[in-house]
C-alpha cells in the first residue's frame, strides 16, 4: 500500500462494550476496537434514530427499494399460516380461528438484497448465526405490502 491508494470499507458489526473513548464490535468472530468519533461520523445503526418520518406505503417500499445493502431494521406482518387456520376452522375452534387471521408483527435487522420474482425483498437477518454453506439461512422474505416501518440511517420512515 502506498500514500494515495484508494479504500473501501463496507462491514457489519455487533457492539460488545462501549467505552468513553472507542467501542468494541465484533466482526466474523473478531474483536475490534473502532473509536468514537469515527463511529459518530461514519458508523449507522440498524435500531437507533433520532427523527420520525411518515410517509405513504408506496413511498416507504420506494425507500426500502432504493436501500439494497444498507443495514436497517424492518417491522412487518407475518404471512399468516392458512394451514393452521384451516385447521381450527375444521376443528370449530372459531374463536382461536379469528386470533390466527391476525398477523404476527416482526422486527428484522439486517439488509437487503432486492426483490425475489414474487416481489417480496431477499432480506437477510443479520441477528441470526451464519450457518456454513453456500445457502445463507439467515435469508427471509419480506412481503413490501405488509412494512409498518423501517429504521434506516438514524431516521424511522412510518407507514401513514
Amino acid at each position: 500500500m502506498k500514500v494515495g491508494t484508494l479504500l473501501q470499507e463496507t462491514q457489519f458489526y455487533i457492539v460488545k462494550e462501549i467505552h468513553s473513548d472507542y467501542i468494541t464490535v465484533t466482526i466474523n468472530g473478531q474483536e475490534v476496537n473502532l473509536g468514537t468519533k469515527y463511529v459518530e461520523k461514519y458508523v449507522i445503526s440498524a435500531d437507533e434514530y433520532s427523527s420520525t418520518k411518515k410517509m405513504s406505503r408506496t413511498d416507504l417500499n420506494h425507500f426500502v427499494k432504493t436501500k439494497q445493502g444498507t443495514l436497517m431494521t424492518l417491522c412487518f406482518d407475518k404471512q399468516v399460516d392458512l394451514d393452521n387456520v384451516k385447521k381450527l376452522l375444521d376443528a370449530g375452534k372459531i374463536a382461536e380461528t379469528k386470533q390466527a387471521l391476525i398477523p404476527e408483527q416482526r422486527i428484522i435487522k439486517g439488509v437487503h438484497h432486492g426483490l425475489d420474482e414474487h416481489g417480496r425483498y431477499n432480506f437477510i437477518d443479520m441477528e441470526l448465526p451464519k450457518e456454513s454453506g453456500s445457502y445463507d439461512s439467515r435469508l427471509r422474505h419480506v412481503d413490501p405490502r405488509t412494512i409498518k416501518y423501517c429504521i434506516c440511517a438514524g431516521v424511522k420512515y412510518e407507514c401513514k
